[in-house]
């Protein structure tokens, strides 16, 4: 099966419905042309409100006994940061299964 997640971040307030209920169905249309091509898996979407990103996909990886996580990364950190991003490089030293980190389509390398 494939868990594909959002992390909500918490509001100020107490949570709004309305809002939990737009970002579930946004998840869904997102998801709705993978599940199309993806015969014999299943698709689970997860809406997680956390306070700590990574925290939050470490506790469903743990809990899902998850084989593989994938991340997407923005690289908004420093210069450092600036290949896998601050959010991936903790996961990956905190995980205990294997993750793919992938960078966005607009990547640019940094001069040394």
């Amino acid at each position: 099966s494939l868990d594909y997640g959002g992390l909500m971040p918490p509001s100020m307030e107490s949570p709004d419905p309305e809002a939990t209920e737009r970002w579930k169905e946004d998840l869904e249309k997102f998801l709705q042309p993978l599940t199309q091509h993806l015969d014999g898996v299943t698709v689970n979407p997860k809406l997680l409100e956390r306070v700590n990103i990574r925290a939050g996909i470490l506790e469903h990886a743990r809990e899902a006994k998850a084989d593989l996580v994938v991340l997407g990364t923005r690289g908004k950190g420093g210069l450092r940061e600036m290949l896998i991003g601050t959010t991936a490089e903790k996961v990956v030293q905190a995980a205990h299964c294997s993750i793919l980190a992938v960078k966005p389509d607009d990547f640019v390398m940094g001069a040394d």
